[in-house]
């Protein structure tokens, strides 16, 4: 093609037609400049369907990590239910007169005291951010969506952590101080036992013991202290993620009509 091309310049030049050959080498050009913009049509094409497709893995990666968060915010905000309402419990409780009702009390402590944290799945838009390429993502709206909720998520470990250290300076060191731990538990049973939870008694014997120091645990200023931060924290910090999880539902929702464009 070049060959001939360079036969038609060296014909129009012997033939001295320098006028038709000006309006062949415009041509000429302009039909290069046709191929150049072609090729470079061809190249942003792949680029832009690389992009694309890099995109949409990231965005599926990301609906995935959320629709987990889901699931685990919602048993979260289950256990701060639990923990608010039996921290509200105790603060009203009336003087154990059973061993049935020292139990009970003390299973009422230990729904307070279990201790569970979210941790999200922010594997996908982490990868995004440490490689540079939160830019790859078009829809300025969802991006900023995310990165609110990647801070909220950090708000909720603040959170956390913060209580955390309330417990253990409120209810759990007074809680060592003033009473045996699991009084009802046969150690020696336990531990010969093929089964996670195998509990004694508590008998007529023991009982005005353990009643004592339940009473003054429940008693104490700082432990009641404790159980109305419990309350108050455990209320709030439900309320907080009863607001991400809203988002989140509503960003797996928006992620979905992106992927399936």
């Amino acid at each position: 093609m070049i060959k001939f091309f360079r036969k038609i310049r060296q014909r129009l030049l012997t033939e001295n037609k320098f006028s038709k050959y000006l309006i062949y080498a415009i041509g000429e050009i302009i039909l290069v400049m046709i191929g150049i913009l072609l090729a470079l049509q061809v190249n942003n094409w792949n680029i832009n369907r690389i992009e694309e497709k890099t995109e949409r893995k990231f965005l599926i990666g990301i609906k995935n990590d959320l629709m987990v968060d889901s699931k685990n915010l919602q048993e979260f905000i289950e256990d701060k239910v639990i923990k608010e309402k039996s921290a509200a419990t105790l603060l009203n409780y009336n003087s154990p007169k059973n061993p049935i009702e020292i139990r009970l009390l003390d299973s009422t402590i230990w729904q307070v005291f279990r201790w569970r944290e979210f941790h999200p799945s922010t594997n996908s838009i982490d990868e995004i951010i440490g490689s540079g390429s939160l830019g790859i993502i078009k829809n300025d709206t969802l991006k900023k969506r995310l990165l609110n909720i990647k801070h909220k998520y950090s708000l909720i470990e603040g959170g956390t952590e913060h209580m955390r250290s309330e417990y253990e300076s409120y209810l759990y060191n007074q809680s060592a101080k003033f009473r045996e731990l699991m009084p009802y538990l046969n150690v020696e049973t336990y531990i010969n036992s093929d089964t996670i939870k195998h509990y004694g008694s508590i008998d007529s014997g023991n009982f005005e013991l353990y009643k004592s120091q339940m009473d003054n645990l429940l008693n104490d200023q700082i432990f009641r202290n404790g159980l109305k931060l419990s309350v108050l924290n455990n209320h709030s910090m439900r309320l907080n993620c009863q607001k991400i999880l809203k988002e989140i539902r509503a960003l797996i929702e928006q992620l979905d009509a992106e992927v399936t464009k």
